[in-house]
């Protein structure tokens, strides 16, 4: 494929981020990358009918033509899909993954998770909030950029919101688990093309995350690999799609499935909204056997 992968890196991102400031760090990223942002704030509730919300600031690209130039320029040949930058965007999927983990009770202080092809990284970032241990993964550096300079964009309003939260909680007597108020962990970084799981020598998790990672039929035989490869046994992978035709085909071979090692145990609807639209996705939970 030709994507470079390289070790685990802790707090930083391949020593690209030397400040802690979120404003220097913005600058030279679009300095870096020859782009122009704004913020979106995102909400999440952590469940279809709970009324405890969170909100998320995070970038958008706003100039994709200019993006795009760069991209073709730098690597010197014509834009094929698989260097389509679809991680500038938040998509559906990503907010109604990113639900389920906040209400999911397999997801607490100390879980190992892998979120694969993270984009923007808002799934992962709602399991470090939980206090889980993250590795976010992406083949794309600057995916990985953007999604250490959302994190720390939001870091301390997750700490206030989980208070204010559990206070609501409380008052309110709502009928499901209290929100988590352990301290975020913050998410450690790779680069990693999921084709290609053997790179992290038979490291396994207990849950795996991929949001919209299941759009071309060719990605499903490598994609049920990672899972394999990269879940312990009795681990979860919880994948979201928005209905598309195309990849449901993969989920309704139950037998294929169970060849394989996994099982579907559930699959659950989510309605989101985002950008004055509604949409409809599917979360898929399976279990490795």
């Amino acid at each position: 494929i030709g994507t470079t992968l390289t070790a685990p890196m802790a707090d930083k991102t391949a020593g690209f981020f030397e400040s802690e400031d979120v404003n220097v760090l913005r600058q030279a990223l679009a300095k870096k990358m020859g782009w122009e942002t704004r913020e979106k704030t995102i909400q999440i509730g952590s469940s279809n009918t709970s009324s405890l919300t969170y909100h998320y600031r995070l970038l958008e690209v706003i100039n994709l033509d200019d993006l795009l130039d760069n991209i073709i320029q730098n690597g010197g040949e014509a834009l094929d899909d698989d260097r389509i930058p679809y991680w500038i965007e938040v998509w559906p999927s990503a907010v109604a993954l990113s639900e389920e983990v906040l209400s999911n009770k397999e997801i607490h202080y100390g879980t190992s998770v892998i979120e694969v092809g993270c984009g923007l990284g808002l799934c992962s970032m709602t399991a470090g909030q939980k206090g889980a241990s993250v590795l976010q993964t992406d083949y794309i550096q600057e995916a990985l950029d953007m999604a250490n300079l959302a994190w720390m964009m939001n870091v301390e309003s997750m700490i206030e919101q989980q208070q204010q939260h559990s206070t609501l909680h409380e008052a309110e007597d709502v009928h499901e688990s209290p929100p988590s108020l352990e301290i975020p962990q913050k998410p450690r970084q790779m680069v990693l093309d999921w084709r290609y799981p053997e790179v992290l020598q038979g490291q396994q998790f207990d849950v795996l995350l991929a949001s919209d990672v299941a759009y071309e039929e060719r990605a499903f035989k490598p994609l049920i690999a990672a899972f394999k490869s990269l879940v312990k046994p009795g681990g979860k992978v919880y994948l979201s799609e928005p209905n598309r035709a195309i990849a449901r085909s993969w989920t309704k071979n139950l037998k294929e499935l169970a060849r394989e090692g996994l099982e579907l145990t559930s699959r659950t609807n989510r309605t989101v909204l985002l950008s004055n639209q509604t949409h409809t996705v599917t979360i898929y939970e399976l279990t490795k056997l």
